[in-house]
């Protein structure tokens, strides 16, 4: 185990936050447990309310369209599937029995993102992989397959430079609406393994790329959570079992990290 990241990194500071710091993440499932042991901690924390999403672009599409600043022709992504209408958007959380249900969670939700970044000192983003699935009936990005058949999707492997403008742009567009707002990326150590051992490597080697590229001065900021699960406890020993998801000593480590980043004292 090396220790040479924690000993660079206790020489960052991004600043005090107050007791109970109202706080947005968005992202992967990695993104959903460090929430919960903000929460645990006192923070005020909004989390996935559109569940679980990954791909980048997507996340983006959300935060756009929450804000107001894009149209989407959200009933192209309501698809029924296995008795239910299923968002191919979001995770299993806005699905519904007809479509008129399912719009309404899905209006519901922007909304709640809306007013939590209104109300946010931080909008935690996190990245899960670079890939994204196109559905060809309507080719659009979609942010879950939902079970549907493999052969109704193509994969691909969306080019940093594209990642880059496209979450420049959503971050001129937060800019404009949320000028005091802090924003923080971070990269998931969760190993997509499904994708190929050398797949899940480009694809979080363009996700690492994409965070630093988006820095900005004193409001926008790259924390390490995969560097420190990968690069200094790199051990399988703190992972699940099934060899990809980090361990809850793994997280807690990164978590505590995570609150002395921003020079809060309290404890696990």
């Amino acid at each position: 185990m090396s220790d040479l990241l924690s000993r660079s990194w206790q020489k960052v500071n991004w600043g005090k936050l107050s007791s109970s710091p109202h706080a947005v993440f968005l992202g992967s499932c990695f993104s959903t447990e460090i929430a919960k042991r903000a929460a645990a901690c006192g923070w005020k924390v909004v989390s996935n309310p559109m569940g679980t999403l990954f791909q980048p672009l997507v996340i983006a599409d959300w935060i756009r369209e929450s804000i107001g600043e894009s149209v989407m022709l959200w009933e192209e992504h309501c698809i029924q599937h296995e008795d239910q209408v299923k968002c191919l958007m979001s995770g299993n959380l806005l699905n519904g029995m007809a479509t008129k249900e399912v719009l309404t969670k899905i209006e519901q939700v922007k909304e709640q993102i809306a007013v939590s970044m209104k109300n946010a000192d931080l909008l935690v983003i996190t990245f899960g992989t670079a890939y994204a699935w196109k559905y060809l009936p309507t080719s659009r990005w979609v942010g879950n397959c939902q079970r549907l058949q493999q052969q109704d999707f193509q994969r691909e492997l969306i080019p940093l430079e594209y990642l880059e403008k496209y979450w420049k742009e959503t971050m001129a567009i937060i800019r404009n609406g949320f000028p005091n707002l802090k924003i923080i990326f971070t990269v998931s150590p969760v190993r997509h393994e499904k994708l190929g051992v050398m797949e899940n490597a480009r694809s979080k080697a363009i996700l690492v790329e994409l965070c630093h590229r988006l820095q900005e001065g004193e409001s926008v900021h790259y924390f390490p959570s995969y560097e420190w699960i990968t690069d200094e406890l790199r051990d399988y020993a703190y992972y699940q079992t099934d060899g990809c998801h980090p361990s809850d000593a793994a997280i807690d480590f990164v978590f505590q990290k995570w609150m002395q980043t921003f020079q809060i004292n309290e404890k696990i």
